[in-house]
């Protein structure tokens, strides 16, 4: 039985529509059915972050829990966008033989670009990461108000 056009756009809709949901899922390392292949290593999540502002500097927390420090790089790009990205890895290893019940760990390429203010010293900004959580200070420069007279 040959499909008809309304048919065939029908089908190509619905491959349309589980491959968005397949990605969002993927995205967000939620298990898919039972005997679905999920390879962790091939996956991109967004790690968290919490970004806070005192009077010298804007400081941002990113967790990255299982990460390692040499996994990971900050950069600033452009104007003022702080770009946090590097990889978790699976360790196929570890799980051989074991069959998949419920995985909430997150594994995978990350990428994060945090806009910054105009104000931040660029060449003065520090990073460490302590205990699965990378910390960047971005110090402001002083800002100075001077009066301006009207002609």
């Amino acid at each position: 039985m040959a499909l008809t056009s309304s048919e065939s756009d029908f089908n190509r809709l619905e491959r349309s529509i589980n491959s968005m949901f397949n990605e969002f899922f993927a995205d967000m390392n939620i298990p898919r059915r039972t005997g679905e292949s999920q390879n962790p290593s091939t996956r991109r999540f967004y790690p968290n972050v919490d970004v806070y502002e005192n009077p010298e500097a804007f400081i941002v927390h990113c967790e990255l829990p299982g990460c390692r420090r040499e996994d990971v790089q900050v950069e600033v790009r452009g104007e003022n966008v702080l770009q946090i990205q590097g990889e978790t890895k699976f360790n196929q290893e570890q799980h051989r033989g074991n069959q998949v019940r419920y995985q909430e760990r997150r594994f995978g390429r990350f990428d994060r670009r945090i806009p910054l203010p105009e104000n931040v010293k660029h060449d003065e900004i520090k990073a460490k990461f302590e205990q699965g959580v990378l910390e960047i200070v971005a110090p402001k420069n002083q800002q100075t108000t001077r009066k301006v007279e009207i002609a």
